[in-house]
């Protein structure tokens, strides 16, 4: 985290650090929540240049202002073990009620499509699904469609299928 001024060290003329990627998210963190108190003070931010480049660190003012910005959203930017985009239109929940729906379905020994499966999930659970929100639903869920074999065969439990 340490850049001393002199050019034995690496500080360029124009006060940029060459080496900003070596600091830690914890020292950047705490540098952006310290400016951040800084500048709530009402200090002048050339005078936390100033103290930084007193303990010998030399920090360009846009690093500074981008570590404050972080500092003062707790929300990360990014959050890898959720799932990104539009909301899923139904539940774990429900996915099983539809699943078991067709299951039932194909041992009644019952043609089962897009369309039954929608008019189901509309009439139950109140949902409107489009038919390739269905096809992917089944799909994933371990069923294959027979169309292409068999002409209105529709969607059938694949049980060789490993997961």
């Amino acid at each position: 985290m340490k850049r001393r001024l002199d050019e034995e060290n690496g500080s360029n003329s124009e006060g940029e650090c060459a080496d900003d990627e070596r600091l830690s998210e914890d020292a950047r963190l705490l540098l952006g929540a310290l400016f951040s108190a800084w500048r709530r003070r009402g200090e002048k931010t050339s005078d936390f240049q100033g103290l930084l480049k007193e303990a010998g660190y030399l920090i360009p003012v846009r690093n500074l202002s981008r570590w404050r910005r972080i500092a003062e959203d707790p929300r990360p930017p990014t959050i890898p073990h959720q799932s990104v985009g539009r909301a899923a239109v139904l539940q774990p929940a429900e996915i099983k009620v539809v699943v078991g729906h067709v299951l039932a379905q194909n041992l009644a020994n019952e043609i089962v499509s897009l369309e039954t499966v929608r008019t189901f999930v509309l009439e139950r659970l109140g949902k409107k699904v489009s038919p390739s929100t269905v096809s992917r639903l089944l799909h994933d869920s371990g069923f294959s469609s027979r169309t292409a074999q068999q002409k209105s065969a529709g969607f059938r439990a694949d049980l060789g299928k490993n997961g």
